[in-house]
C-alpha cells in the first residue's frame, strides 16, 4: 500500500466533533468522538447495462470501482455485526488509491434528506 495515498485518502473523509455522554449504573462518562453515524441505506443497488446505480464502474482486483470517484479504499471485512435493522461492517484497510483530490461530499450539501 502506498503510504502517501493511505494518508491522503483517509484525510479526505470529513469528520464532525461530538461530545457524547453516557451512564452505566452510578458511573458517568463524557467523551469527545469523531464518528457518529446513522446506519441506514437509501435504496437497493441496481446493476444494469454495465452500470451500478446508473454509475459507470470497472473491475479492479475483481472488485467494482466507480470510475468517477476521487479515491477508493480496498478493505478486508473482519466482522459483520447484525444488531438492529442494518449490519455494521468492521474492516481492515488493505489499499488506498487517490485518483483526484477533491473536497469531501457532505450530505447537507446534496439536497438529500436522511434522518430518523
Amino acid at each position: 500500500m502506498d503510504e502517501k495515498f493511505r494518508r491522503q485518502a483517509l484525510r479526505m473523509f470529513s469528520y464532525g466533533v461530538y461530545i457524547l455522554t453516557s451512564k452505566f449504573g452510578d458511573n458517568y462518562c463524557a467523551a469527545t468522538v469523531t464518528w457518529v453515524s446513522q446506519a441506514s441505506f437509501f435504496k437497493q443497488t441496481t446493476l444494469e447495462n454495465g452500470f451500478i446505480n446508473e454509475e459507470e464502474y470497472q473491475l479492479k482486483d475483481n472488485l467494482p470501482i466507480l470510475t468517477s470517484v476521487p479515491t477508493y479504499l480496498k478493505c478486508r471485512v473482519l466482522e459483520i455485526m447484525e444488531t438492529g435493522d442494518h449490519p455494521i461492517f468492521l474492516a481492515e484497510l488493505n489499499n488506498a488509491v487517490v485518483q483526484n483530490e477533491l473536497e469531501p461530499l457532505e450530505l447537507r450539501n446534496t439536497g438529500w434528506n436522511y434522518g430518523g
